[in-house]
């Protein structure tokens, strides 16, 4: 039978939840050898977003990845992170920002398994789509 990433992330989820903050890098490295050998290793990106995912719940928290053009002011990073709020009902927001010139402008926002694309990089394939047809 098949591990699904789902299965594996509970599993680690479940050894890391009550370790020590010293143990943890020992049952990841344990983690990962387990991974290795059980020829898992080139899913762990997918292991990886469901952990966090998992954690996240656990802690009543989000994790949010928000890649803009330039770096983005206070009242916009405010206004994601209530953006984030209502859609999740969730009070603790973590937001990560990645600066990424060649979206031109707009965002790409990435939280849970959604991403929200409001970029001019992709609007404007979009437009060159539409207008190749």
């Amino acid at each position: 039978m098949k591990i699904s990433n789902e299965q594996y992330a509970l599993g680690l989820f479940e050894v890391l939840k009550d370790l020590p903050p010293k143990k943890i890098p020992t049952a990841i490295k344990c983690f990962i050898t387990i991974l290795n050998r059980q020829g898992a290793l080139k899913r762990v990106a997918g292991i990886i977003a469901r952990f966090s995912n998992i954690w996240d719940q656990a802690h009543q928290q989000i994790t949010a990845e928000i890649d803009s053009a330039r770096p983005l002011d206070k009242v916009s990073k405010e206004a994601v992170i209530n953006y984030l709020k209502s859609k999740t009902m969730i009070d603790k927001v973590n937001l990560q920002e990645n600066i990424k010139p060649e979206l031109i402008g707009g965002f790409v926002l990435r939280y849970q398994s959604r991403i929200l694309d409001v970029s001019l990089k992709k609007s404007l394939r979009e437009l060159h789509h539409k207008i190749s047809n």
